[in-house]
């Protein structure tokens, strides 16, 4: 999965050039308790679970200028200020955090009563490093 902006300029089989950012904020966002529903649940019923909070968050993430790196598992990745510059990035990903976390309180675990899945999240913002 790439931005809509690199994609755009492969497909005009272009070459890609690197660019470096001056800052930018990136969430971490990981579902705590997805491990144990997991372990209780039938594959189907997982499936549709992440699938459920996966269109939701993505909703979310649409509305801000924000990009979504990758999903592994239960994390999230999400990136604001690339690949596209942008001076609200803190901001956006803020806003975005309790966004994430409003729309995970009112997802309900209908098969599962009791148990609540819970959004934890992580930010930073500055200017990236390399290794």
């Amino acid at each position: 999965m790439v931005p809509k902006v690199v994609a755009d300029v492969l497909k005009r089989n272009e070459s890609v050039v690197t660019q470096n950012y001056n800052s930018v904020t990136i969430l971490f966002c990981d579902i705590q308790g997805f491990t144990k529903v997991y372990a209780y649940s039938y594959p189907e019923k997982v499936i549709q679970m992440l699938n459920s909070i996966y269109s939701r968050f993505d909703n979310i993430v649409a509305k801000y200028n924000t990009y979504r790196v990758d999903s592994i598992g239960d994390i999230f990745i999400i990136v604001s200020g690339a690949p596209e510059p942008n001076g609200n990035h803190a901001a956006d990903i803020c806003n975005l955090a309790l966004d994430l976390v409003t729309a995970n309180n009112e997802l309900e675990l209908v098969y599962l009563p009791g148990n609540q899945l819970k959004v934890r999240t992580g930010i930073h913002t500055g200017t990236p490093i390399g290794i």
